[in-house]
């Protein structure tokens, strides 16, 4: 196997009842010693830039998704990864055609794995929804298409095989973007497509589905913008996070930040609540944050965790009686010396 750019890491969490951040019912944030040993690591790759966006578990499985450069039919192909729990390779796939395809969000499901990207064909940029079988054989794809571009980032399904996509439509060739919401059938139908918001305002990272349909990013400040010291002006955005209804209503949606830039990245549904987890920052300092929401979008926490240079949460889950966080943290100057951040 050809040395690449694409690293995935298993982490056996050998005391998950001591691993992580711990929200307790009295809503305080807790810090709880940690213990997590590397169970392994693995390399898939070639020549080129290989470059991994998303993961999930399946049944015993792990799928990634992401892009790869070194393998597929064009400059970049939407790539996606079987493996076993303890790292062997079961299979890998690409999709993709003459220009730049890339994967960003994946969901798993007993009728499949889906992968959510974006494709340029023609220099238009398209969302595009993959299905898979666990063989790892294509059962169909599907594009969506908007003025200017659709950018999917993430994807979620629920139990009766419906799958929901976000993203948000523009952003390449002009600073103004919108967010969208699409449902899919089992077959690959589309049922609805929902966009919402004031133009030019969000941006939309995540999916979720409980019960209802959550999805969550950021939405910038258009009324102007904050100065610091020396007079330099910095962008303002809050983390958005909005709840859907399964015929594609809007519920409520919520914001939260009052700092420079505030931005949700990841949600996570567990035991009745929702979590949203982002960053806020102001100049070169930046904090991990962790939201909690109840389902009728009251906050229940806040959660900010952080030293004096930059560190980012970038996903969320939930498992037992904890909720985990992964990102990355700048541990000293230069600011390019980071490591990897499990909370």
């Amino acid at each position: 196997m050809r040395r690449g750019r694409l690293i995935i890491t298993i982490l056996l969490l050998v005391e998950a009842g001591l691993t992580g951040m711990y929200f307790k019912e009295r809503h305080v944030a807790e810090g709880r010693p940690y213990s997590v040993s590397f169970d392994g690591s693995v390399i898939w790759g070639g020549r080129g830039r290989d470059y991994p966006r998303g993961a999930t578990l399946h049944k015993g499985h792990i799928y990634v998704t992401g892009s790869t450069s070194s393998f597929g039919a064009g400059k970049d192909d939407i790539s996606l990864l079987k493996y076993t729990m303890e790292g062997e390779l079961v299979w890998n796939r690409t999709w993709g055609g003459a220009d730049y395809d890339m994967g960003r969000g994946i969901a798993a499901a007993d009728d499949g794995v889906y992968v959510l990207g974006f494709t340029n064909p023609d220099g238009e940029y398209d969302a595009v929804l993959l299905k898979y079988d666990s063989e790892g054989q294509l059962i169909w794809a599907r594009r969506w298409s908007a003025v200017e571009a659709a950018i999917g980032r993430s994807v979620a399904v629920d139990d009766g095989g419906f799958v929901y996509v976000a993203g948000y439509v523009g952003g390449i060739t002009a600073n103004v973007t919108e967010p969208f919401l699409l449902k899919y059938g089992p077959g690959g139908e589309l049922i609805w497509n929902r966009t919402w918001g004031e133009a030019g305002a969000y941006y939309c990272w995540g999916v979720e589905v409980d019960d209802g349909v959550y999805v969550g990013g950021a939405r910038r400040n258009l009324g102007g913008v904050q100065t610091v010291k020396g007079g330099t002006p910095l962008r303002r955005s809050e983390m958005f996070l909005a709840k859907f209804d399964f015929d594609g209503e809007m519920v409520w949606m919520r914001s939260w930040g009052d700092g420079v830039e505030n931005y949700g990245w990841a949600l996570s549904a567990w035991n009745g609540r929702i979590y949203q987890v982002g960053f806020t920052q102001e100049e070169a300092d930046a904090d991990a944050v962790t939201l909690g929401y109840d389902p009728s979008g009251s906050l229940i926490f806040s959660s900010l965790w952080g030293g004096r240079y930059e560190d980012y949460a970038w996903d969320i889950e939930g498992g037992g009686e904890f909720i985990y966080v992964v990102g990355h943290t700048t541990v000293a100057e230069p600011w390019s010396v980071t490591d990897a951040l499990i909370m």
